[in-house]
């Protein structure tokens, strides 16, 4: 016990930490106005959209729309500048995770993965000594962001350790929706099944073993290089955003404090010329930091606890690392009964959702039984009741033909929201 405590509060360079402070504040400032200038995501999910999906168990945070949605953005872009620049660190850190959280679950539909880790790295630096100037500090503030590098490298390749990503039809799918026709040579050698699977199973292998081979000094460089290179080649084929970079900047935190401290001071950010105070690991700290790892290991893993196919039912895919394990084809049709005229109408869900919500709410049980909801809520606005929500669904899994995923019976105004229990009115996914 000794040797561990000795070995967590070993004095080392926080220049870890101040070089995720700056990457982490610029490249989600970057993204955010990328996003908004030149692609459509901003308006799809925040701006042009007057309902907001919730998380599940996040219903009672507030949602702006429109023009307010707007002014927030711009706000929150500011914000990470600032953060970026450590300008009252303390403060601002505790602020920008505040402000960055409230934006990532005001829609359920818009959820990325590097968002969400986005979000755990800036609560984890309210509690770091990520600020200016270059100190020493103990080890185990290193080691948490190590850890949560490491964690999202590995049970991002655990989950890709299925039939459907190692036969290559998860990523031939993925291929054809990203690549497409029409980019002669890389085309013809993308979309073939017996190239994405040898393609599937090297991803889901470099994946596990990338942190274990980061730590290990010998096999560093080499294994930077190769994450360093996976990640241009995503950026390149597949629209993710600034994930690819961040991974990248990330990544490179695996070197010694020491070598992160001269390329620092080389950029003229300042070190300490005395000692100054820092954060120490106190048994409330060390329990805090203790949960996050515990619950850091059980998201990813609690599928094991389901019996269905949740590549199917798109369970636990919230917060698990489970990145393009699940390539589907969608179409849906939403019917309202009226129960006193017998008559059905189909719903123009495209007066409701924007294209990307109605994208993203096709394969979600979840999203699909709230847009059932918001129907109802919309009927209710007419002073028309006594209605039913019906929805005819059916997606094509990982090159699968269509089959049924809603069993269009059930009225879904009666179906309550689950946090853990399976919806029985999805239809189970029948192999051939």
């Amino acid at each position: 016990m000794k040797r561990l405590e000795a070995f967590l509060n070993k004095e080392v360079s926080s220049a870890p930490l101040v070089a995720l402070r700056i990457a982490l504040g610029v490249l989600i400032a970057l993204e955010l106005l990328h996003f908004w200038v030149n692609t459509g995501f901003l308006d799809n999910y925040y701006f042009n959209t007057n309902i907001h999906f919730s998380f599940p168990g996040f219903e009672w945070v507030p949602t702006l729309i429109g023009g307010l949605m707007k002014v927030y953005v711009i706000g929150l872009i500011g914000l990470l500048l600032v953060f970026a620049s450590g300008w009252k660190f303390r403060l601002v850190s505790v602020v920008t995770f505040f402000f960055y959280g409230w934006f990532f679950f005001m829609e359920r539909a818009a959820y990325l993965n590097h968002w969400y880790l986005n979000l755990l790295f800036l609560f984890l630096l309210m509690f770091l000594n990520a600020e200016n100037p270059i100190r020493k500090v103990g080890n185990w503030q290193r080691l948490i962001i190590i850890f949560l590098i490491s964690a999202v490298y590995f049970f991002s390749g655990l989950a890709k350790f299925n039939a459907d990503w190692f036969s290559g039809a998860t990523l031939l799918m993925h291929a054809e929706n990203f690549i497409g026709e029409g980019r002669g040579v890389l085309s013809d050698v993308a979309l073939n099944r017996e190239t994405m699977q040898f393609v599937g199973i090297a991803v889901a292998l470099i994946e596990v073993l990338l942190p274990f081979t980061l730590i290990y000094k010998p096999t560093r460089t080499a294994s930077f290089i190769i994450a360093a290179l996976f990640h241009v080649l995503n950026r390149l084929l597949f629209s993710i955003g600034a994930f690819p970079l961040v991974m990248i900047c990330i990544t490179a935190l695996y070197y010694n404090p020491e070598q992160i401290e001269r390329a620092l001071l080389r950029l003229r950010i300042k070190k300490a010329n005395a000692e100054l105070p820092n954060i120490k690991l106190t048994k409330g700290l060390a329990a805090l930091i203790s949960g996050f790892v515990l619950l850091q290991c059980f998201l990813p893993l609690r599928q094991h606890f389901y019996s269905e196919n949740v590549l199917w039912t798109d369970r636990c895919v919230l917060f698990s690392w489970r990145m393009f394990t699940a390539a589907k084809k969608t179409r849906m049709t939403m019917f309202v009964y009226h129960q006193k005229t017998g008559d059905i109408e189909v719903y123009p869900v495209e007066t409701l959702l924007t294209n990307g919500q109605i994208s993203k709410t096709m394969r979600s049980p979840d999203l699909i039984l709230q847009t059932a909801h918001l129907i109802a809520d919309k009927y209710a606005e007419q002073k028309k009741v006594n209605i039913e929500v019906h929805v005819e669904c059916e997606n094509a899994l990982n090159g699968r033909p269509f089959q049924k995923f809603t069993d269009v019976q059930r009225d879904l105004l009666l179906e309550s929201r689950q946090l853990f229990l399976p919806y029985d009115w999805i239809i189970p996914l029948q192999e051939n």
